[in-house]
C-alpha cells in the first residue's frame, strides 16, 4: 500500500450539538486532541456515529472543513461522505479531497430497493469525484438495511484503484471479515467497526485496524499496540476491561451515539451530551454506562509497556 495507508485505530468523532441542535463547531479541538494524545493512528469524522445522516451538506462541508483544519500536520484523516443521494456524495467527496483529507468512507444509499448495477454506477460516481484521494467502502447491514456483501465489494475495488479499504460491519463479524480479507487480498486493508465490539476477532481474522467511537482512545490504542506487538493475552485482558461497556453501547446506533457523548462530557472533552434524536438514555441507564466506564477507563492492573 502507499505511505498514506490507513490503519491501526481512527476514532469516529461524534458531531456535538448544543439543546438547540446547534453544532457546536468549537469543541472538535479538544476531542481530536484528546485522539491523538492518546494515541490514535488517525481520525475518522462524518460517518454513522457522527450523525452524519442527521446534518445537511452544508453543515457536513462546515464540520468536514473544521476537522480538517483542526489535526496537525501529517495527521490521516477519514471523511465519511454517504448520502442517499449520489450527486450529494460526490460534492462531499469534492469537497473531502479539496480540504486534504486522506481518504473518505461511502456507505451504501439506504434505499433497500436499489439495484446492483445502480449501487455499482452510485459507487464508481464517488471513487471518480474522490480523484486522487484514497476510498473505503463501508458495508453495514445492521445499520442501513442494505447488504453489499464481500463480493460485491471485492468487484467494486477491482473496478476503482483509488478503492483501497473496506469497512465489515456485517455478521458474523469474523467471518465477514475473513471473507472480504481472502477476496481483496493487497489490493485493500479492512477496518472493523460497530463500536469495537468484535475487536479481537476482526484482528483474528486479517483487519488492520479498528473504526471505534472516541470515548476511550488509550484503550482502543493499548489493545491495538499489544495485539500487533504480539502480546495477545495483554491484549485480551484490556479488551475484557472495555468489553462491558462496549455491550451496553451496542444496543442501538442512538445508544452508542449518546453513550460516547455522554462520557466525552462527563470528562469535559465536549460541553454537551445532546443528540439530533430523542435521548435514549434515562437515568437508570446512564447508572449504568457511567459505571461500565468507570470500570473500562481505569488503568491500574494492567500491563503498560507500550502506554
Amino acid at each position: 500500500m502507499s505511505a498514506a495507508a490507513l490503519a491501526g485505530v481512527l476514532p469516529m468523532l461524534p458531531t456535538p450539538f448544543d439543546d438547540n441542535g446547534r453544532i457546536l463547531l468549537d469543541d472538535f479541538a479538544a476531542l481530536i486532541s484528546h485522539q491523538l494524545e492518546n494515541g490514535a493512528h488517525g481520525i475518522a469524522a462524518l460517518g454513522l456515529g457522527g450523525e452524519a445522516a442527521r446534518l445537511s451538506v452544508e453543515e457536513r462541508t462546515r464540520v468536514a472543513d473544521t476537522v480538517l483544519r483542526a489535526v496537525p500536520g501529517g495527521t490521516r484523516v477519514l471523511i465519511g461522505v454517504s448520502a442517499d443521494d449520489t450527486a450529494d456524495s460526490c460534492a462531499l467527496a469534492r469537497h473531502a479531497a479539496d480540504r486534504g483529507a486522506t481518504a473518505i468512507m461511502v456507505a451504501p444509499p439506504g434505499i433497500p430497493a436499489m439495484d446492483r448495477r445502480a449501487l455499482r454506477e452510485h459507487y464508481f460516481a464517488v471513487c471518480d469525484a474522490a480523484d486522487s484521494i484514497e476510498v473505503m467502502v463501508q458495508d453495514a447491514p445492521a445499520f442501513i438495511d442494505v447488504s453489499l456483501g464481500a463480493e460485491f465489494v471485492a468487484e467494486l475495488a477491482a473496478g476503482r484503484t483509488n478503492i483501497r479499504y473496506a469497512k465489515s460491519e456485517a455478521f458474523p463479524a469474523a467471518e465477514r471479515t475473513a471473507e472480504l480479507v481472502s477476496l481483496l487480498g493487497a489490493r485493500a486493508g479492512v477496518f472493523g467497526g460497530t463500536s469495537g465490539l468484535h475487536y479481537l476477532d476482526v484482528l483474528d481474522a486479517g483487519a488492520v485496524g479498528m473504526i471505534p467511537g472516541c470515548e476511550a482512545p488509550a484503550e482502543f490504542v493499548g489493545i491495538y499496540n499489544a495485539y500487533v506487538a504480539g502480546r495477545r493475552d495483554e491484549a485480551r485482558r484490556r479488551f475484557a476491561r472495555l468489553q462491558p461497556l462496549l455491550v451496553f453501547e451496542a444496543q442501538t446506533l442512538d445508544i452508542f451515539i449518546a453513550s460516547s457523548k455522554a462520557i466525552l462530557k462527563s470528562r469535559g472533552i465536549i460541553r454537551s451530551d445532546a443528540l439530533r434524536a430523542p435521548n435514549p438514555l434515562g437515568a437508570a441507564s446512564r447508572r449504568v454506562l457511567m459505571q461500565h466506564a468507570e470500570h473500562a477507563l481505569r488503568k491500574e492492573g494492567l500491563h503498560d509497556a507500550d502506554t
